[in-house]
């Protein structure tokens, strides 16, 4: 009994020491080293693709990731947002008095107070630094080898009747700026010049439905305007007329 059990030691130590060697892979479809280099390293998936990252890097990477998700985020939100808020819808500008004929339009569209902001704005004045009327031409050319001799340029003022024969200095779409130029002028020997307002500014008013619904933004389309009150368009589709342009148009025609 003790010998057999001895014989089956010695049986079992030397299938172990076999197994250990390696003598029976691929035999039972392990292998003795299937923990160890080099199969695991077969066994690996692109590792070409992994960096070691140190404490900053790793934080940057972090930071990264999620300042993109959250720009992500936001899109979206704003996206559905617009999708939610519906149109904007604007129709001006008129100036201020006229407010309440856009007002009007807008109700006739089913819109209520409270549908509709005011954006205010303004159309640029002209302002004249001039000197005049003169007598006749003979005296306009005088002063103007005057104003020569001072270094400053004049033109003679066109197609305003009212103003000829007379000079002008400098032209503005600001008063406050024209009265500050006429001071500076003073100072340089110009005493006779004055400011008069050629045209005045005005005050504007466009009245912006900023979320209208599809329905509300087909009234407000169709509705036709009065004459000279411009009708409601989207947002980006309407511009304000350029004051400055207008304002050197009229310059123009005054020295003209």
């Amino acid at each position: 009994m003790l010998r057999a059990l001895l014989v089956l030691l010695l049986v079992a130590n030397a299938l172990f020491f076999a197994w250990s060697r390696g003598a029976f892979d691929g035999v039972s479809g392990t292998t003795r080293n299937s923990e160890r280099e080099p199969e695991r390293l077969v066994r690996q998936v692109n590792p070409d693709r992994v960096r070691l990252l140190n404490a900053p890097a790793a934080s940057a990477a972090i930071a990264a990731a999620a300042a993109s998700a959250r720009a992500a985020s936001e899109a979206l939100a704003a996206a559905r947002a617009a999708a939610v808020a519906g149109t904007c819808m604007q129709a001006g500008p008129v100036p201020a008095a006229g407010l309440s004929v856009l007002e009007q339009m807008a109700r006739d569209a089913g819109l209520t107070a409270g549908g509709w902001t005011v954006v205010p704005g303004e159309r640029n004045g002209l302002f004249l630094i001039y000197l005049g009327k003169f007598d006749d031409d003979e005296a306009l050319e005088r002063k103007r080898e005057e104003l020569k001799q001072l270094k400053i340029e004049s033109q003679p003022v066109r197609n305003v009747a009212s103003l000829q024969p007379g000079l002008v200095v400098a032209r503005f779409d600001d008063k406050a700026q024209a009265e500050t130029e006429l001071g500076r002028l003073n100072q340089r020997g110009l005493r006779t010049a004055r400011v008069i307002t050629l045209r005045p500014a005005v005050a504007l008013a466009t009245l912006r439905v900023p979320a209208a619904t599809d329905a509300q933004r087909d009234k407000l389309a169709a509705l036709k305007p009065p004459a000279g009150v411009p009708g409601f368009a989207r947002c980006e589709e309407t511009t304000q007329p350029g004051a400055a342009a207008s304002g050197t148009a009229q310059a123009s025609a005054a020295s003209r």
